[in-house]
């Protein structure tokens, strides 16, 4: 089949078309019976709608977008860039258009980490605490001297003498503070290993090509 631009046409369950570069496109119309006396390959406007009859007998609608009021005859039709449009029952233009929804697939998971629970264990200084043994000085004593008088010398000094103190030394215990030998440390997983996956969702109209 030779394609010109601007043609319409029904083949399957599908209604084509060719757009100003020849390229082919098509929409599914959802279905919404099948009359009696149908002809295959009819087109026409309805209310807001563009109908199709499909190779089956089946009246399909195109899904559709509201352009806006615009002036001409109700139930013209037209393609316009890689659409369809028509302008409906009320002089509205519509564009044959639709957006499938998509849905990501939540293949993964993430398990919510725990902290392991940790504990420091409180810390002891040694209890050697250090003790300065007290000194003691022993006390002094001044032995008082005399002057001995001689008849032969004259008097003469006996030199006294001091008693030596002494200091007994003290000794410091060294004292020490111990270390906290428990680490702690946190943990935590993904159990999904896999990253999610979008759906590739498409759009209406779908392209052929040229």
């Amino acid at each position: 089949m030779v394609k010109i631009a601007g043609s319409v046409w029904v083949e399957g369950t599908e209604l084509h078309f060719a757009d100003g570069s020849n390229n082919e496109w098509y929409y599914v119309g959802s279905l919404l019976g099948s009359p009696a006396s149908a002809k295959s390959g009819s087109i026409w406007v309805e209310g807001n709608d563009f109908h199709y009859i499909d190779e089956a007998g089946g009246e399909r609608t195109v899904d559709q977008v509201l352009v806006g009021a615009t002036a001409g005859k109700a139930g013209s039709t037209w393609i316009e860039s890689s659409f369809l449009h028509w302008l409906d029952e009320t002089l509205n233009k519509r564009k044959g258009h639709a957006d499938v929804a998509h849905g990501d697939t939540s293949s993964h998971n993430d398990t919510p980490h725990v902290d392991t629970p940790h504990s420091d264990a409180p810390h002891e200084d040694t209890p050697y605490f250090h003790q300065d043994t007290p000194h003691q000085d022993q006390a002094h004593q001044d032995v008082a001297h005399q002057d001995q008088t001689s008849p032969i010398f004259g008097h003469f000094d006996q030199p006294h003498q001091d008693q030596e103190h002494q200091d007994v030394d003290h000794n410091d215990l060294v004292h020490g503070d111990h270390a906290d030998s428990i680490s702690h440390g946190d943990s935590h997983g993904d159990d999904g290993s896999g990253g999610h996956t979008d759906v590739a969702h498409a759009d209406q109209p779908t392209s052929v090509g040229p």
